[in-house]
C-alpha cells in the first residue's frame, strides 16, 4: 500500500516537477514572511553583498541561504519519490510487451510489480530523523548554540523543519530506489530466453538503472550549492558518499542481474554452439539460430561462436555509461559553481 504522500500524488493531476516546484516555492515565502514578520530581511538588505556571502559572521546569514536551498532540496525530494515510481512503473510495462511469450519472466513481473513495504521505508524514515542531531552538530560543532534563544529564530526553526522533511523524505526515496533495483535484478535472472541477436528486451533495464541513479545523486547535488559555506564541509563529507554509493546501488543492481543472465545464456549457446562445430546434428535445436541450423557451414558456426564469445553482457552502452559519469559530477559542479560565485563577488566587493 502507497504512503499518504504517494496516494496524494495519485490524486492530482500535476506533474512530480510541478508539485516539488510549489513546494519549493511555498517553503521560501514561507522563509520570506517569517523574515519580514521578525525583521531580519530589513536588517540584512542593508548589509552588503560581502556579508551576505560569510554565513560564519551571523546565523542569520546562513539561514538566509538556507531559505533557497532546503525547500528546493525538499521539493526536489519529493518530485524524485514520484520519478521514481513512475520510471519503475514504465520498464515493468515495457518489459510485459517484450517478454509476455516468456511464461517465468511473466510470472516474476507479477511479483516484481509489488509496492515497496510502507513499514520498513517508514522506520527507515524515522532512523533517518535520529541522524539529524547529528548533522546540525557537524555545521555548527558548538552544542551550545543550541541553548541559546538568540539562535532559535524563526528562519532557523524552519531550517529544522525543512531539514528534518529533507532527511524523512531522503530515506524514503532511498528505500524505493533500493527496492526497485532489487526486484529489477531479480527479474532479469528469472528471464528465461535470451537472444543474443536482439538485446532490446534489456534495454528497460539499463533506463531503470540510469534514472535511479541520477535522483539518488541530485539531492546531494543540491546541498553542494551551499558547499562554500565552510561549516557544511563535514555534512557533505558523510552525505557524499552515501549518495553516491546509493547512486552505484541504483545502477549496477538491475543491471548486474541483466548481466547475470546473458552470461548464463553465451555459456549455453556456447556449448550448443561448440557441439554442432564437433559434428552434433541436434546441438543448435534450443538455439535462436535453430531454423538455420541445417544450412550452416563449419565457417558459418565459427562465425557465430565469435560473436557470441563477443557479446557484451552489460546492458550498458558507451553513451549510458557516459551519462552516468556526468550524474556523479552534478554534485562536484554544483560545489565548483557555489564556489566561483562566491570568490567572484567576493572579489568585486573588496
Amino acid at each position: 500500500m502507497p504512503d499518504r504522500v504517494d496516494r496524494f500524488f495519485e490524486s492530482v493531476s500535476a506533474p512530480p516537477w510541478a508539485l516539488g516546484a510549489g513546494v519549493t516555492l511555498a517553503g521560501t515565502l514561507l522563509y520570506l514572511a517569517a523574515s519580514v514578520w521578525t525583521g531580519s530581511l530589513a536588517e540584512l538588505s542593508g548589509r552588503g553583498l560581502g556579508d551576505l556571502l560569510d554565513a560564519s559572521r551571523d546565523h542569520r546569514l546562513r539561514d538566509a541561504r538556507l531559505a533557497v536551498v532546503l525547500p528546493l532540496l525538499v521539493g526536489t525530494l519529493l518530485a524524485a519519490r514520484r520519478y521514481a515510481i513512475l520510471g519503475a512503473r514504465s520498464n515493468l510495462d515495457c518489459l510485459r510487451a517484450l517478454l509476455r511469450e516468456d511464461p517465468a519472466a511473466s510470472a516474476a513481473l507479477v511479483e516484481a510489480g509489488a509496492p515497496i513495504d510502507v513499514r520498513r521505508a517508514r522506520r527507515g524514515a524515522w532512523l533517518s530523523l535520529l541522524l539529524f542531531p547529528l548533522m546540525l552538530l557537524s555545521i555548527d560543532r558548538d552544542p551550545g548554540l543550541y541553548f541559546r534563544s538568540s539562535y532559535w529564530t524563526p528562519e532557523h526553526a524552519l531550517n529544522c523543519v525543512f531539514g528534518l522533511a529533507a532527511f524523512w523524505n531522503a530515506a524514503w526515496l532511498t528505500s524505493c530506489l533500493l527496492h526497485h533495483a532489487g526486484y529489477f535484478s531479480a527479474l532479469a535472472r528469472s528471464i528465461e530466453r535470451i537472444d543474443l541477436l536482439d538485446r532490446r528486451p534489456l534495454a528497460p533495464f539499463a533506463r531503470q538503472s540510469l534514472r535511479s541513479a541520477l535522483l539518488a545523486v541530485l539531492p546531494v547535488a543540491i546541498l553542494a550549492l551551499n558547499a562554500a559555506d565552510r561549516g557544511f564541509a563535514w555534512s557533505l563529507a558523510i552525505l557524499g558518499p552515501i549518495s553516491l554509493a546509493t547512486s552505484g546501488t541504483a545502477l549496477l543492481l538491475p543491471a548486474r542481474g541483466a548481466r547475470d543472465r546473458v552470461r548464463r545464456a553465451k555459456q549455453q549457446e556456447l556449448e550448443r554452439v561448440r557441439a554442432a562445430i564437433h559434428g552434433d546434428p541436434d546441438a543448435l535445436a534450443d538455439s535462436v539460430i535453430s531454423k538455420r541450423a541445417p544450412s550452416l557451414a563449419l565457417a558459418d558456426l565459427l562465425a557465430y561462436r565469435n560473436h557470441v564469445e563477443g557479446v557484451h553482457e552489460w546492458p550498458f552502452d558507451a553513451p549510458t555509461l557516459a551519462r552516468f559519469a556526468l550524474f556523479a559530477l552534478l554534485p562536484l559542479g554544483s560545489w565548483l559553481g557555489g564556489a566561483f560565485v562566491e570568490r567572484g563577488l567576493g572579489a568585486l566587493l573588496d
